[in-house]
């Protein structure tokens, strides 16, 4: 029993959690700084749970680094990224009548083309080129990365960063009350204020909120703000999920409060506060406890909610940012 070789998940969860309870700090309550974590070669974000797991900077593999010829001296600190393989799959008539139904349960009896479409449009199904649907189905891998600061090019010279050479700059995507405001406005979304404590109303699809006076700073008004904007993304047609109300009340050790946590985070660092600092917090020893052993006894649950939140800031982040700037550049190559 002890030889098991450890699952991905499992692994993710160890080296998170772990680290957290040495911090006595949860993963999504890091400070974040004006840089992130890229892939040098690529200049791409890591995203996902790859956020949380690497610090800032810039990231080669062995392999990578090999082929820039460049030489990682021994004993070089490494770290690890996780990527997912995906694979496409025709999908069977049983297969597809499946799909419908689940789809079905999420936005009730229509079309059969609407269903399909729903489907598409929200990464159940795939359409190739021909018209054939498929379905992806993905393996989670991870890979061992060096920061290139450690590096020596083929000269005996230290590898310039990305930054140094001018080759990325970094700067927020936008200002927490525009980006707020216009995902709101958009998607008609009302923000009541008044109330004892943060909540989202699905059925209404109200945010309501303490008045901004009773928040200890604007960056803490805006954290806790951004928490319940990623809820109200798991209504149907935007970035759906099923969710229950005891889902997101405070200390539920949940799929949903680890998406609204994780995806509000990500939202500070976009709009340049650079800790997200919700109006509740507790980094007692006790809670991150429960929050390991929770994440301990489902390993996946990690990875998801964080590529899950990924969607979620995509989806808000879409009115206030061009396309361009909004793909989710993955530097996980």
């Amino acid at each position: 029993m002890g030889n098991e070789k450890k699952t991905v998940g499992e692994i993710v969860v160890d080296r998170i959690m772990t680290r957290a309870v040495e911090e006595q700090r949860l993963p999504w309550l890091r400070p974040w700084s004006s840089t992130v974590a890229i892939n040098w070669k690529s200049c791409k974000e890591y995203t996902g749970i790859n956020r949380f797991l690497i610090p800032e900077g810039e990231y080669l593999t062995f392999k990578q680094a090999l082929g820039f010829k460049f030489n990682i001296p021994k004993n070089t600190p490494s770290e690890i990224i996780i990527r997912k393989i995906d694979k496409d799959y025709p999908v069977s008539q049983a297969g597809m009548e499946t799909i419908l139904d689940y789809v079905k349960s999420l936005i009730g009896n229509q079309s059969r083309n609407d269903l399909i479409k729903y489907a598409i449009d929200h990464r159940v199904l795939k359409r190739k080129p021909d018209g054939q649907l498929f379905k992806t189905y993905g393996t989670v891998r991870y890979y061992t990365v060096f920061n290139v600061k450690y590096m020596i090019d083929k000269d005996g010279n230290p590898v310039k960063t990305r930054l140094e050479s001018g080759d990325i700059e970094f700067s927020p995507l936008g200002l927490p009350q525009d980006v707020a405001g216009n995902y709101c406005e958009m998607e008609d979304i009302t923000v009541q204020h008044g109330s004892t404590d943060p909540y989202y109303n699905d059925k209404l699809d109200i945010i309501n909120m303490p008045d901004e006076n009773k928040f200890n700073s604007v960056e803490s008004y805006y954290s806790t703000l951004f928490h319940e904007l990623i809820h109200s993304t798991c209504k149907k047609g935007r970035v759906t999920r099923n969710v229950t109300p005891n889902d997101r009340s405070y200390g539920a050790f949940s799929f949903e409060e680890l998406v609204a946590n994780f995806g509000a985070s990500m939202l500070c660092a976009e709009t340049g506060i650079y800790a997200y600092q919700p109006s509740v917090v507790d980094n007692s020893v006790a809670y991150i406890q429960e929050w390991k052993r929770a994440l301990e006894e489902n390993p996946d649950m990690l990875i998801k909610a964080a590529s899950t939140s990924e969607r979620a800031k995509a989806y808000i982040l879409k009115y206030t940012i061009d396309e361009a700037q909004s793909e989710l550049n993955s530097g996980d190559e």
